[in-house]
């Protein structure tokens, strides 16, 4: 076993001196969520859940405004977290279709707010499609939204870490 420490300390600083690439993003979509704030909150031990329900909303290409997908209404929603330190702690959920096409996407959002404010949160986004589905893509990538979340529409861009 003290045979082994050397070998485990050299890997240690092997890693810690590796330089990790800088993460760059690049700009998929604009958001716009339109949200039904009217159904209330759950006073629970770690804070205030909201219940909030999508009535619509569009991603669009960014520079050109061309529609890409449309939020379906009524379905998913915002259960996220106003914390006891006052942190906003998002937990969303949507399902979009894409226009021209049959295809569906559900996507769930993870996020904090970044202000302490509660107006604008950073969000991991997970999207699931159809195998076949022009925009399958997206299963296996790093998505990430900044969401301003002070207005109705909340507004926002969907970005993807680039290799």
């Amino acid at each position: 076993m003290l045979s082994q420490i050397p070998l485990f300390a050299f890997t240690l600083l092997s890693v810690a001196s590796a330089q990790l690439k800088e993460p760059t993003f690049t700009k998929l979509y604009d958001v716009q969520l339109l949200a039904d704030v009217t159904r209330g909150r759950i006073i629970g031990p770690f804070g205030e859940r909201s219940i909030v329900a999508w009535q619509g909303g569009n991603f669009t290409e960014p520079g050109t405004s061309n529609l890409v997908a449309q939020v379906i209404p009524g379905l998913g929603g915002e259960f996220g977290l106003l914390g006891s330190n006052a942190a906003f702690y998002a937990d969303g959920r949507a399902a979009v279709q894409y226009v021209g096409e049959d295809k569906f996407a559900y996507i769930e959002i993870h996020g904090v707010d970044v202000n302490s404010l509660g107006t604008e949160t950073h969000n991991l986004v997970h999207f699931e499609v159809d195998p076949d589905s022009p925009h399958v893509d997206l299963v296996s990538k790093f998505l990430f939204l900044s969401l301003n979340i002070a207005g109705n529409p909340l507004i926002g861009s969907l970005y993807q870490l680039d290799d």
